[in-house]
């Protein structure tokens, strides 16, 4: 039975943001990751030694494997062809649709005609 250490068992957002290192650390030892998805198991991260030697095939066989699975897939999407027409060089004017801007006028505050009396009485000073 295969076991796996408990700090090696991490949420799929944490493996992704530690992604590099994990690669790192199974590419030179035996350990394996196990990533959960919504707390469950969902993936398994292992070097390539560690999966021949689980497997027992050879790293050709494994070469072999990938390359084959690559050969498969297919290319995206083909890429759509040009047009008939020859694009041409000229210059382009662009084009501003005519609408009319509103104008708005300033706001004006009232200014006092006449200047504020004070609230309260002066204050006296006493003969020195």
């Amino acid at each position: 039975m295969l076991e796996v250490e408990i700090d090696k068992i991490l949420p799929l957002t944490e493996a992704h943001d530690n992604f590099n290192k994990i690669v790192d650390e199974v590419e030179s030892s035996d350990a394996m990751y196990v990533l959960t998805k919504n707390g469950k198991p969902s993936a398994v991260v292992v070097g390539v030694h560690h999966l021949e030697k689980l497997t027992g095939k050879s790293p050709a066989d494994l070469t072999a494997m990938v390359e084959d699975k690559a050969d498969s897939t297919p290319i995206a999407e083909a890429v759509p062809p040009m047009p008939s027409e020859p694009i041409s060089s000229a210059p382009v004017e662009p084009t501003v649709p005519e609408t009319e801007v509103p104008v708005v006028a300033p706001i004006e505050t009232p200014q006092p005609s006449v200047t504020p009396q004070p609230t309260t009485p002066p204050v006296s000073t006493p003969p020195a």
